[in-house]
C-alpha cells in the first residue's frame, strides 16, 4: 500500500469476490476476508487513498461496503441493507458490464464459452444492471 502511494496512486483497486467462475455461488466465496478488506480500506484511507473493490456477488457488495470499500465496481443484486449501506457509507457503484457482456449476450460460437460460463454470466450481468438502476433510483 505505501509503495502505491508512494508511486503517486490516488487509488487501489481488489477483488473481494469470485468473477463469473461460479457466479451460483460466488457469494459463498471471498477473496479477501473482511478483516483484510477492513485492514487494507483503514492503511488506504490513512494515505488520503481511495478503494475500489471489484466485486460480484450480494455477499462481496456487503463485505466490501462494511469494510469501509468506496466503491465497487461492477456489483449484484441489492437488497434494501446494501443500498442503505451505500448511503450511509457514502460508497458508489462504477457499473463495468464489460466483463460479463460477451458471456452473457454472445453466441456461445462466438465467445466460445461453455454453457456454465454462459449462465454464469447472465446472472452476473443481471446482478450488475439490477446494482445500477437501484443506484440510480
Amino acid at each position: 500500500m505505501h509503495r502505491f502511494y508512494a508511486d503517486g496512486l490516488g487509488e487501489i483497486g481488489s477483488l473481494v469476490t469470485l468473477s463469473e467462475e461460479d457466479a451460483r455461488h460466488a457469494s459463498r466465496v471471498l477473496r479477501m476476508q473482511p478483516e483484510l478488506v477492513h485492514a487494507a480500506c483503514d492503511t488506504a484511507h490513512a494515505l488520503g487513498m481511495r478503494v475500489a473493490a471489484h466485486v460480484e456477488s450480494p455477499e462481496g457488495v456487503r463485505v466490501a461496503l462494511e469494510n469501509g470499500v468506496d466503491s465497487i465496481e461492477h456489483g449484484a443484486k441489492p437488497d434494501e441493507d446494501i443500498l442503505r449501506l451505500f448511503t450511509e457509507k457514502n460508497a458508489f457503484d462504477i457499473c463495468t458490464i464489460s466483463p460479463a457482456l460477451p458471456f452473457a449476450l454472445f453466441d456461445r460460437a462466438v465467445s466460445h464459452a461453455t454453457y456454465e460460463q454462459q449462465e454464469n454470466g447472465k446472472i452476473v450481468f443481471d446482478g450488475v444492471v439490477e446494482m445500477a438502476k437501484a443506484c440510480l433510483a
